[in-house]
């Protein structure tokens, strides 16, 4: 099999995507940062909102584990409005100390501003609660507010290793659209919330959800290469 090289298929606000990135969205493959920054700017961009904030996961890894001072705080949370933000969609790896260590799971954290609440959902039981309690310390340092708890939200489970990003991108994008519907507010409560999760986010979906994409991400492709040429 011909392994993807490293060419530049597609740049996006500040997002460089590679043909390696693009082969990610095939089934059975993990999906990295710039996959789920290019489908959080999708996102962004479909339910416009300038009170909703999906942050890159470039980012969070770097307040995790670069970030400590408050100058620097105060200038990321300046530079992304964070305290303007009525939701933060951010998205949690099992990296949380080191950029040398590899992401092998991803799932979800959101900011609640009206509740002062962090919610979390996980695709694959408790295994980012850690992480996503320690990310929500370092939002509340940015948002300069004491951090309490996170909720465990209940959600959808993978049935294979590799569905995470996938499924997280999923959640984000079904929240979205209930908060653009909805004046920001979440409508639902979190039962009603799993029932609608659990009809439309499964392994079927996820593989369409990843079809689609690729798709849309190589039609993307082509017309900024030929804007390039």
């Amino acid at each position: 099999m011909k392994q993807p090289n490293n060419k530049l298929i597609l740049t996006i606000d500040d997002i460089d995507l590679y043909d390696r990135d693009a082969i990610l969205f095939d089934p059975g493959n993990w999906l990295n940062d710039s996959c789920v920054n290019y489908c959080f700017r999708k996102i962004s961009k479909n339910y416009e909102s300038s009170k909703i904030l999906l942050m890159d996961p470039t980012v969070v890894s770097m307040l995790l584990i670069q970030i400590n001072d408050k100058e620097d705080m105060d200038e990321i949370a300046e530079n992304l409005h964070v305290k303007d933000m009525a939701w933060i969609f951010i998205p949690i790896t099992d990296r949380i100390d080191s950029f040398e260590t590899c992401t092998t799971h991803w799932s979800l954290l959101l900011w609640n501003s009206k509740q002062k609440s962090f919610i979390h959902l996980d695709s694959y039981g408790e295994s980012n609660y850690h992480a996503s309690c320690r990310t929500a310390m370092k939002i509340s340092q940015l948002l300069d507010i004491e951090y309490t708890s996170v909720k465990k939200f209940a959600c959808p489970q993978q049935s294979n290793g590799s569905d995470c990003g996938v499924y997280m991108i999923m959640f984000a994008n079904f929240i979205c659209s209930l908060l653009a519907k909805h004046d920001l507010i979440l409508p639902y409560g979190e039962e009603e919330v799993y029932s609608v999760l659990m009809s439309t986010v499964n392994e079927r979906t996820a593989t369409s959800f990843r079809i689609q994409t690729k798709e849309e991400l190589l039609n993307d492709s082509s017309v900024f290469l030929s804007k390039a040429k």
